[in-house]
């Protein structure tokens, strides 16, 4: 891969993923999410990287119609860009918007808050959002019990695009 685009070897990673997160609350998701970063050492402060996503969550909503929230933030806390996956036992109320689809999985996108930060902040945007557009992606996000299967298939994906 050539060194101007993100390496997503570095970005995406087993230990960052939850296929059984049980939260009543999209801020609940946020903590158990920021939680998980913090143990992998991808953000140094939990408290100063969820306020930089609900600020980001308040100028629109992130709440992608199809059950997928992809909420996303430049942070100085981000030591590591990173996205971090969650689905959630049972879906939660996401915003008003997008006629209260309630959201089931959710793509949090840590971003650097660097030079490169607009660089790698669309392109995590853009690869996270082809992704949902492909039918065998979403069956598989919705239902594998499998981090290795979801990431495989991520990296095959990402890989054609």
């Amino acid at each position: 891969m050539n060194s101007d685009r993100v390496n997503f070897n570095e970005v995406i990673n087993p230990t960052t993923i939850d296929l059984n997160m049980e939260v009543q609350t999209k801020e609940e998701a946020f903590d158990k999410l920021a939680e998980i970063l913090i143990r992998e050492k991808r953000i140094s402060e939990k408290e100063e990287f969820i306020e930089d996503i609900l600020k980001r969550e308040q100028l629109e909503s992130t709440n992608m119609g199809i059950g997928v929230a992809i909420p996303h933030g430049k942070s100085s806390a981000v030591i590591k860009n990173t996205i971090a996956i969650a689905r959630l036992i049972k879906p939660v109320s996401w915003d008003a918007t997008q006629d209260g689809n309630p959201v089931r999985v959710i793509f949090l996108l840590a971003v650097c808050d660097d030079a490169n930060k607009n660089k790698v902040h669309l392109e995590l945007i853009s690869k996270v959002a082809a992704l949902l557009l492909q039918e065998k992606f979403l069956t598989t996000l919705f239902n594998t019990e499998s981090k290795t299967e979801l990431i495989d298939q991520i990296f095959n994906l990402i890989g054609d695009m």
